[in-house]
């Protein structure tokens, strides 16, 4: 699970950047844009890189610290698309939606967290669990596929969360999920 995850958000990163590749600015909508925001957009994707190598998602610090990493440089890329119009706006909000699992796992989620990686044996559908956005060859999981996924091979993380970690962290992670991150909006989970 933890290199599946460290793989998933330097995917996201990589595509970020894929896809929002230089265009010149259009000057009346970018005028916060500067060098220094540039370079201080490089230290922090530098910075995310250096977090996403070392996460350890056994260690709420280690996911808090990379949390806050993967905001700042969330924001950098937002700042440095302007004048690019709409049309990478989906890359955006997807590491947006990145960042903002990575801070549910370090704080809401966290208790439950520890529990499914330190149970013995792992749940296999704890460990077979995938919530990867883009698959190993870099091009994006399909919005139908991501739904299907996000809890497991037939919803099992349902019957695995409640079972380790009771019916609260089951609710906890369906809002997550349902509610709170941008790119499954468009999913139905009223059957899970």
């Amino acid at each position: 699970m933890r290199n599946l995850l460290k793989f998933a958000l330097l995917g996201t990163l990589l595509l970020t950047f894929a896809y929002g590749a230089y265009k010149p600015p259009n000057k009346s909508d970018c005028k916060g844009v500067t060098v220094g925001k540039v370079f201080t957009c490089l230290y922090r994707a530098g910075d995310y890189m250096a977090k996403t190598f070392f996460l350890d998602i056994k260690k709420a610090s280690s996911l808090l610290e990379f949390s806050k990493s993967c905001i700042a440089m969330q924001n950098c890329l937002e700042a440095l698309r302007c004048g690019q119009g709409t049309e990478h706006l989906a890359m955006y909000e997807r590491m947006r939606g990145q960042c903002v699992t990575m801070h549910f796992y370090s704080t809401d989620f966290f208790s439950c967290l520890t529990k499914l990686e330190n149970s013995k044996p792992k749940p296999e559908c704890y460990e077979k669990w995938d919530t990867k956005l883009v698959n190993e060859d870099l091009t994006e999981v399909s919005p139908d596929k991501l739904c299907k996924k996000m809890f497991g091979t037939d919803n099992c993380m349902k019957k695995v969360v409640k079972e380790t970690c009771g019916d609260k962290d089951w609710q906890l992670l369906l809002q997550h999920f349902n509610e709170d991150t941008p790119g499954l909006k468009h999913c139905d989970f009223s059957n899970v």
